[in-house]
């Protein structure tokens, strides 16, 4: 069972939701209002996800964890 650093990546996932480039589409990064220790982000319009995105911040996180061990 993988040992994920699920704060990390929450709070990694909250900080890329607000940047241009992020894992928000269709300029929902605008109105994102991220809440790490809830670990949610509001938006106040529909729009899309960049699972893509989100996969590689994850593994990102996770790549780095295993590098520091």
């Amino acid at each position: 069972m993988l040992n994920l650093p699920i704060y990390e990546i929450v709070d990694r996932l909250c900080e890329d939701a607000t940047d241009e480039f992020g894992w928000l589409s269709d300029g929902l990064y605008k109105t994102a209002v991220p809440h790490s220790e809830r670990g949610t982000v509001y938006v106040d319009r529909p729009g899309n996800i960049n699972l893509y995105a989100l996969m590689g911040i994850i593994e990102q996180t996770v790549n780095e964890m295993e590098e520091d061990k």
